[in-house]
């Protein structure tokens, strides 16, 4: 039978010189069938090559007075950009947290001036590179558009000057809004294409999509690692590397040296029961009274030291348990922070917690390890971290490492672990990683306490709640257009981090 492929389609599969899609519903290959099998295959591996822009209509857009460049980002921008020629190196920057990896991308945009689409990971750091632009550069504000996964209006008659997505939107294709986005990305030519938290980039649905987009590509990473070999897909968008290290910009002041310490203390037999389930040990080992008794104290300590601290917990259960357990404790804390947390919710909490004068706590989840901007937090408590990821321990401490002041220079990164659980196999690689990174790692055992009978079996009683209280999945009903035959509601489900 023969194929009727519509005309859309058509043109797509001449630009991105692809022969064959097999058809959703009977002999019919319309945009549906043809992101899907883009979104399951990958191309030829592409060879990068230097993009040139000097015959490309520019955008108006120059720095402020107020804009200021380092010299370390001036080095940067002069590796990626060379005017006179009107070329531009597709790039991967590695740059430390905190060292200004998204004011120097926005001083590559700003010398090129040509139309760029910036890839991030979260709706929080989508604003924030919007906020950036804004801040140092002169453009029309109605010339950036963020698109989130809640509104896919985009012109491709007339593509706005910067536009900012996230993976998930860039990648979505449930509904006839963000299918008709997609196709309009991929129709597009782009002078520069920002791929941010580049080792996200290369996950398997993500690099599908990204590696089809038309541009020359510049990657940022602070960590360019994952735990496994994907990694190394990067080299099909990239030329070439550039980094900075963390030691030369210690030296010079820019960012804050770093004491990373790992304490453990005993764990509590009792919790370590046989019917607990994976999910209630894991909660066992976070809420281990001699941890939270152990945290308490230390809080209290930095607390009256005025630091600014950033208190991570990775399980939802645990992590709300613990800030209430605190905010009883400490008038100063704010939060938690998570994917259930609202963007304007958010920005409130974090500047609370700037604002605040004295010591101050704030609670959040791993919404917090990319790219929400905290300069004013000095000091860091892990709980509760995702297994053994090496890159998730460094974004950690790359979050309490910009200079709040010229006296304060230097940071301390504590991790609180439960002895002899999985909590401390997976320890010893991200430490070992951080020794690889020239960071001072020390560990300290702490001796065991007393801890009343009665607050074991609370704590058995909130385990075991844990297990009732069920994380809800957000449906929400979206039209889609007839495919062939099928007109049909889908729903979203999206799970809270």
């Amino acid at each position: 039978m023969t194929k009727i492929i519509s005309n859309g389609v058509q043109q797509l599969m001449q630009r991105h010189n692809i022969n064959d899609v097999p058809c959703l519903k009977y002999n019919y290959v319309d945009t549906e069938a043809f992101l899907r099998h883009i979104r399951c295959t990958l191309p030829p591996v592409r060879t990068p090559c230097q993009f040139h822009f000097k015959n490309i209509p520019k955008i108006p857009i120059k720095p402020k007075d107020c804009c200021r460049i380092r010299p370390y980002q001036l080095q940067v921008v002069n590796e990626v950009v060379d005017v006179r020629q009107g070329i531009v190196e597709s790039t991967l920057i590695v740059m430390p947290c905190g060292s200004g990896k998204t004011f120097t991308s926005c001083c590559i945009l700003c010398r090129v001036k040509r139309r760029s689409l910036i890839i991030t990971n979260y709706k929080i750091v989508a604003n924030q590179w919007k906020k950036e632009l804004m801040k140092n550069f002169t453009i029309d504000e109605s010339r950036i558009q963020c698109i989130f996964d809640d509104t896919f209006k985009f012109d491709v008659k007339d593509p706005p000057d910067f536009t900012i997505i996230t993976y998930d939107t860039l990648t979505l294709i449930s509904s006839s809004a963000s299918r008709q986005l997609l196709t309009g990305l991929l129709s597009i030519d782009f002078s520069i294409i920002i791929i941010d938290e580049a080792h996200k980039a290369v996950a398997p649905n993500y690099f599908s999509v990204i590696i089809r987009l038309s541009g020359c590509f510049i990657a940022l990473t602070a960590t360019p690692v994952r735990e496994d070999s994907d990694i190394q897909l990067l080299k099909q968008l990239v030329s070439k590397e550039k980094i900075i290290f963390s030691d030369e910009l210690i030296e010079l002041g820019y960012i804050s040296k770093i004491l990373c310490t790992t304490i453990v203390v005993p764990m509590a037999t009792q919790l370590m029961r046989k019917n607990f389930s994976h999910n209630q040990l894991t909660i066992a080992n976070i809420i281990n009274p001699y941890k939270i008794i152990f945290l308490c104290e230390l809080l209290a300590k930095l607390m009256s030291e005025n630091k600014k601290i950033m208190l991570f917990c990775d399980n939802i259960f645990a992590l709300k348990f613990v800030s209430q357990k605190i905010k009883h404790l400490f008038s100063n804390t704010f939060g938690p922070i998570s994917m259930e947390t609202s963007l304007l919710n958010r920005d409130k909490i974090i500047s609370d917690f700037a604002q605040c004068l004295n010591g101050s706590i704030i609670c959040v989840s791993r919404t917090g390890d990319e790219g929400l901007d905290i300069p004013c937090a000095n000091t860091l408590i892990q709980i509760s971290t995702t297994w053994g990821s090496r890159r998730q321990h460094a974004q950690r401490v790359g979050r309490i490492q910009r200079p709040f002041d010229d006296e304060n220079t230097y940071c301390e990164a504590i991790t609180i672990l439960s002895d002899n659980t999985s909590e401390m196999i997976y320890a010893k690689k991200r430490d070992e990683y951080l020794k690889q990174m020239k960071y001072t790692v020390r560990t300290i055992k702490e001796n065991k306490k007393t801890v009343d009978e009665e607050i074991i079996k609370a704590y058995i009683k909130i385990i075991k709640k844990s297990e009732k209280t069920k994380i809800k999945k957000k449906k929400i009903p979206v039209k889609t257009q007839k495919s062939g035959s099928i007109n049909h509601m889908i729903l979203k489900k999206r799970m809270k981090i």
